[in-house]
């Protein structure tokens, strides 16, 4: 086997691959994209899929830190972004930083809980 960047010529094509990595720092492919079909190096060597056809990857996923959504803001109409794995956007992030109170709504009103009163009571020493 011949090293496609040098052209030394090796006996096999795991020591080729060892030479290209260790000589000229850049791995050779050792997987075909099972999408588009180009030759993508894995170092696991496990991947179906390259980087631009990962179903999984990229802006296909949900936690994409550029994927975004866009919303209103529900105290000053500000439109805003957010990140869909975050809580739903409902107030913007100024709004949210400004405030003093509680903005959200209470888990036994979102759930329709009823809510319950704790009775404190007071063991007296005689």
């Amino acid at each position: 086997m011949d090293c496609p960047t040098c052209s030394k010529s090796l006996q096999s094509e795991r020591g080729m691959q060892q030479h290209h990595t260790k000589v000229h720092g850049d791995p050779l492919p050792n997987r075909t994209c099972s999408g588009c079909e180009t030759e993508f190096y894995d170092p696991k060597a496990r991947r179906e899929f390259c980087e631009s056809c990962n179903p999984n990857a990229g802006e296909h996923n949900g936690s994409w830190k550029e994927k975004r959504e866009e919303t209103t803001c529900k105290r000053c109409d500000e439109t805003f972004e957010f990140h869909p794995s975050d809580k739903k956007g409902v107030y913007c992030p100024r709004c949210v930083e400004a405030s003093s109170e509680f903005l959200g709504e209470p888990y036994y009103e979102v759930h329709e809980i009823e809510r319950t009163k704790k009775s404190v009571s007071f063991a007296v020493e005689q």
